[in-house]
C-alpha cells in the first residue's frame, strides 16, 4: 500500500502572500517601535543618538532605522539624549525627560482574540516613547 500526499501548496502560497503583503503591514500601525523609527527617520532627529535602556528589545526600531540601537543604563544617559522607552520601563525611570513622541504599542507577534477585534483592541495596546533627556 503507497501513502499518496496530498498538498495544498497553492492555498499555503496564497495565505502567505495575503499575510505578508495585506495582513501584517496593516498590524504595523500598532506596533510602536516601527511607527518611532518612522518618526526618527522623517525627522531632523540623529538615530544615532537614540539609546534603550539595557534588556530593550525593539528590534523593528533597529530594523527600520537600520542600526543597532545601543542599549545602555539609565545613568549613562546624558542631556539631550534620545530614549526609546515602553510604558512599563517609564513607571521606573527616575531621570528628567520631554516626551517628543508617543505610539500605541502591541506585539504584533502574538496576537490574540481581543486585539484582532477592533471593539476589544484598544484593552490589549500599551504605549512606547521617543524622550529627550534633560
Amino acid at each position: 500500500m503507497s501513502l499518496v500526499l496530498i498538498t495544498h501548496e497553492p492555498a499555503l502560497i496564497a495565505l502567505n502572500v495575503y499575510l505578508n503583503g495585506q495582513f501584517y503591514p496593516v498590524l504595523t500601525k500598532y506596533q510602536g517601535s516601527y511607527a518611532l523609527a518612522k518618526y526618527v527617520n522623517q525627522s531632523e532627529h540623529d538615530s544615532r543618538k537614540v539609546y534603550m535602556l539595557e534588556g530593550s528589545e525593539y528590534w523593528a526600531f533597529d530594523f527600520y532605522t537600520k542600526q543597532n540601537t545601543k542599549r545602555i543604563a539609565s545613568k549613562e544617559l546624558r542631556s539631550g539624549d534620545l530614549l526609546l522607552i515602553d510604558a512599563k520601563s517609564l513607571e521606573e525611570f527616575n531621570r528628567p525627560y520631554e516626551v517628543l513622541k508617543t505610539e500605541n504599542d502591541y506585539r504584533i507577534t502574538r496576537l490574540n482574540l481581543k486585539f484582532l477585534t477592533s471593539k476589544t483592541r484598544a484593552q490589549k495596546l500599551s504605549k512606547m516613547y521617543l524622550l529627550r533627556i534633560r
